[in-house]
């Protein structure tokens, strides 16, 4: 089993759809490497699942292979309401194609033993939207519940096991933030998981965190966090512990405050003793006053920001290197025997 969640944040750059969950499958056994989340090879939604592995496991490569069957499926004027109804359709079929059921079971219950988060951005109706997909008997198929409609401002679904644990402690993380009066939620979900995904009571619950936001421009980014917590953990991404000298660039996420973890300096004393050459202008005004970092950057003056640090070092790593070199070029030349002139 599982706990998952899904939420439009209304960060200060806006909304953005949020998915999270821990990485513990079972069947007689815990394991804290098993893949939760996927984007269906499309960058405008993503899916997660609860229950049992048999059953989403074989549902789920089918929907990642769907481009594969289906023209139509990468193309980016297909909305996500589209997709989701080929989604269900997809399971539904594949599941009527099950046979030789065990004694005691049907189709409907083997099939109900999985249910789905799918959310995205849908250019159609321009807003996020969020829908639980699993299967209806009256229906004998799979079908949807969205829960993108009441509230835009507070949308929040938690799948899985304990979810009214879930849901109670988020209540009380709003309320000790006094943030239960606003109603908008930025990271809080995210914390909540993370809190149930190391409390080690919950045995259906576990594993490093698996997080993915999708955004209005209609892409995802899937991120790594450090795990169990920022000042006693390592990377993990997708379930796995990570080397990032193999890995791709990702941005990091600490699980204690749910904010990115940031590798800028955030002070300087005297910003004017370092030489960032052309940029030295724009990195004077990323700091107030020139010596504390500006919180108020956003995502694209931080990166930018973060390639003129990794520059400015990688060229005084080859400064510090050349003058090693030099320091040795001169202790060979004076340990070297004075040349008396005469011939042996």
């Amino acid at each position: 089993m599982t706990l998952c969640a899904a939420w439009i944040r209304n960060g200060t750059e806006g909304q953005e759809l949020v998915f999270a969950t821990d990485s513990r499958l079972r069947g007689g056994e815990a394991w804290d490497s098993g893949v939760k989340l996927f984007d269906l090879g499309r960058e405008d939604c993503l899916l997660c699942f609860a229950g049992d592995t048999r059953r989403a496991y074989p549902l789920i490569l089918h929907g990642l292979n769907s481009a594969r069957f289906n023209t139509d499926w990468r193309n980016p004027r297909l909305d996500i309401t589209d997709v989701l109804a080929l989604l269900c359709r997809t399971f539904t079929d594949l599941c009527r194609t099950i046979d030789e059921l065990l004694p005691g079971y049907s189709i409907h219950t083997v099939s109900a033993e999985a249910e789905f988060l799918f959310g995205g951005w849908s250019w159609r109706e321009n807003h996020f939207g969020v829908w639980r997909v699993f299967y209806s008997q009256s229906a004998s198929g799979f079908t949807q519940e969205a829960w993108h409609t009441d509230n835009p401002a507070r949308v929040i679904i938690f799948l899985g096991d304990e979810v009214p644990s879930a849901e109670e402690l988020l209540e009380n993380e709003l309320k000790t933030n006094r943030k239960q009066l606003r109603g908008a939620l930025d990271m809080e979900p995210l914390q909540v998981v993370a809190q149930m995904s190391r409390d080690h009571s919950q045995q259906s619950i576990g594993g490093a965190l698996q997080v993915a936001k999708v955004y209005a421009s209609g892409h995802n980014e899937f991120f790594g966090i450090l795990w169990p917590s920022s000042s006693n953990g390592e990377p993990y991404f997708m379930g796995r512990k990570l080397n990032v000298y193999d890995a791709p660039p990702m941005r990091f996420i600490d699980p204690d405050t749910a904010q990115f973890v940031d590798p800028l300096p955030q002070t300087f004393a005297d910003l004017d003793k370092y030489d960032f050459g052309n940029e030295k202008e724009f990195v004077r005004q990323c700091y107030d006053n020139g010596t504390q970092l500006k919180v108020t950057l956003n995502d694209a003056q931080r990166e930018r920001l973060m390639r003129i640090m990794r520059d400015r070092a990688y060229r005084s790593f080859l400064q510090v290197c050349e003058q090693a070199d030099h320091a040795h070029e001169r202790e060979v030349e004076a340990a070297a025997p004075a040349d008396s002139g005469q011939e042996a």
